[in-house]
């Protein structure tokens, strides 16, 4: 009788499918940095995407008259659709909805009325016109207060 001792037996079973860890599914450090740089190039591109994109609507919102146009881009950078090839698609759109949304953010062309400071031309006083008339009907005091360089012009003329 033939007797085999089965507490000996140091063989692993063979099991349908590898299991996980085994060299059937490591990576290989080649695979692994390929892996890496592939990450890195499809980021790089979409780097590269957005940067083209902010430069076509930055300058197209400075010649619609922007104020700020990096804060319109936060503004617009959710709806930014791009083509196949990487372009920007929207642009024109986009710039039409920001000019729509935020027109205290563009240029008087745009709003139809002129820019106002809020000073309203405080200190720029207009002189009265000095003629003759005008001279002729002062006081000696009153002519002495007045701009010399402007009398003698008048006077001259």
């Amino acid at each position: 009788m033939d007797t085999k001792d089965t507490t000996q037996n140091t063989e692993q079973p063979l099991l349908p499918f590898p299991e996980s860890g085994t060299a059937a599914t490591k990576e290989t450090p080649k695979d692994a940095t390929l892996k890496d740089l592939q990450a890195e190039n499809d980021r790089l591109k979409e780097q590269l995407r957005l940067r083209d994109a902010h430069e076509d609507l930055t300058h197209r919102l400075k010649k619609a008259g922007a104020k700020t146009p990096k804060l319109l881009l936060e503004a617009a950078k959710h709806a930014l659709r791009f083509t196949a090839e990487g372009m920007l698609e929207n642009a024109g759109e986009l710039v039409e909805d920001l000019i729509g949304r935020f027109p205290e953010q563009f240029g008087h062309h745009i709003s139809g009325q002129p820019h106002t400071s809020v000073d309203a031309g405080s200190g720029r006083t207009a002189r009265p016109a000095l003629t003759r008339e005008t001279l002729a009907k002062m006081k000696p005091a009153e002519i002495a207060k007045l701009d010399w360089n402007d009398v003698r012009r008048v006077l001259s003329n």
